[in-house]
């Protein structure tokens, strides 16, 4: 209802009484909408991020990727496969860790049995990592 008033500035004839210029108005209202929301959403994860305490939980299984990805922001990425009761299934978990001591204990644990404690975004800043999860806590798993 915010875009509303842009259909009364539209022109309007009145010797020709077709009715399709308020379809055009509300056209214009609501692409102007779209856009304007696209902006928000991407000015809001660069800089804060939506959604912090969105999920959180636990993985067991075995980092098997690191990386260092960005051009503006240097975000730490890890790859997880995942295991069942010490039987590994065919499924990953992408996660980045912004926190420097995190990172220090996934590298040094990097090929071994662990469990991460996550949180998950609902949009993460991308100067946190790419992948809206966030890993807060790892430890080795027995």
């Amino acid at each position: 209802m915010i875009f509303l008033p842009l259909v009364l500035f539209v022109k309007y004839d009145v010797v020709d009484d077709t009715g399709g210029d308020w379809f055009l108005g509300l056209l214009v209202s609501f692409m102007f909408g779209f856009v304007c929301w696209g902006l928000w959403s991407l000015t809001l994860a660069c800089t804060t991020g939506v959604g912090a305490g969105f999920g959180q939980g636990e993985a067991q299984g075995y980092i098997n990727h690191s990386g260092t990805y960005g051009v503006i922001w240097k975000t730490n990425e890890y790859s997880m496969q995942l295991e069942n009761d010490k039987q590994a299934v065919l499924s990953e978990l992408r996660f980045s860790a912004p926190s420097e001591s995190v990172k220090q204990e996934l590298d040094t644990l990097m090929g071994t049995r662990v469990k991460v404690t996550y949180a998950q975004w609902w949009m993460m800043p991308y100067k946190f990592g790419e992948t809206n999860v966030e890993a807060v806590k790892v430890e080795r798993s027995p």
